[in-house]
């Protein structure tokens, strides 16, 4: 059987020590005396996480729920060198790079491009959590 919380109208199954939403401690007669408890009822610390520190896994290479596997990431990562390489060659190319207007005029133009897909090469290779 279920008990709902005096303070906010939680519902929380018998012989919790607090509320799992506002974390009122609840009155309990024979209340453990090592619990904290603050002058205003709650808990002085919040209770532990279901998920513990330790349990979680974080890879690079396989794949979770929410990210790609190595394969993926190898796909991202050359959709995002192809329109460097087509800029490259649309600027002119290595024609380009024999006087120092035409080296600076590239450097410039060349600089959204090579730094905007670097942001998505980064984030696909970002170490995601798969447990």
């Amino acid at each position: 059987m279920a008990v709902v919380c005096s303070t906010c109208g939680a519902s929380d199954p018998d012989g919790t020590l607090a509320c799992g939403l506002c974390h009122r401690v609840r009155e309990v007669h024979g209340l453990a005396a090592e619990t904290p408890v603050g002058a205003n009822g709650f808990l002085a610390t919040p209770p532990r996480a279901t998920v513990r520190l330790d349990e979680r896994e974080f890879s690079r290479t396989r794949a979770g729920s929410m990210s790609f596997g190595l394969r993926g990431r190898l796909a991202i990562s050359l959709l995002c060198l192809a329109p460097c390489i087509g800029a490259f060659f649309l600027m002119g190319g290595l024609e380009s790079m024999h006087s120092l207007g035409g080296l600076i005029t590239l450097a410039i133009t060349m600089l959204p491009t090579f730094l905007l897909p670097g942001f998505f090469v980064r984030d696909a290779w970002r170490a995601h959590r798969i447990r």
